[in-house]
Order: C-alpha cells, then sequence, then structure tokens
C-alpha cells in the first residue's frame, strides 16, 4: 500500500475476540490488546501506522500495534491496537524518572 503525506481515518469495527485469538494465536494478549476488522477494503492501518491512534468518542483508547505485513488491506487479518490503558501505571512511572 502506498504512502501518504495527508493525514487520513477509516473507522473499524470491533472484533470478536475468539476470531481475532484464532487468527493471531500467541500473539495477541486479551489484557493488552484488542482488535478492529475493516469496514472496507484499503482504508485499515498498514506499514508506517504503528503507533497511530485508535479514537472513541474524540479520546486516545487505543495504539496501533500490528497487522499482518503483505495483507494489511485484507479483512481477513484483523488489526491489533495496544489498550492504552494497560499500559497508563508503567507510562506514568517513566514520565517520573
Amino acid at each position: 500500500m502506498p504512502t501518504s503525506n495527508i493525514l487520513k481515518e477509516t473507522t473499524e469495527k470491533m472484533q470478536f475476540i475468539p476470531e481475532c485469538q484464532n487468527i493471531w494465536k500467541e500473539h495477541f494478549s486479551v489484557l493488552r490488546m484488542i482488535c478492529t476488522k475493516l469496514t472496507k477494503t484499503q482504508e485499515g492501518i498498514c506499514q508506517g501506522d504503528s503507533g497511530g491512534p485508535l479514537m472513541c468518542n474524540s479520546k486516545v483508547q487505543h495504539i496501533t500495534d500490528f497487522t499482518y505485513d503483505n495483507e494489511c488491506d485484507n479483512p481477513k487479518y484483523p488489526h491489533v491496537f495496544a489498550k492504552v490503558g494497560f499500559y497508563l501505571p508503567w507510562m506514568q512511572k517513566m514520565m517520573k524518572n
């Protein structure tokens, strides 16, 4: 997928946890991650998007974690986001130091 100089956004739906676990196996942690599903092809996260936000009600809730490199626009592979809340205590501790 080509890169862009223009900031883009998309809408994705939550993926059922069992489906995500089945696809990503040991790489997926229910405690630390959520999965989303593409609503349209070629609009989801891809290479270069790592660290980008997943927002809900105008607030950052999750950060892009990973997707399947060569199939990032394939709806078969859900996108994985790290739960910000899980890492918040660690981030606050690191910022104090």
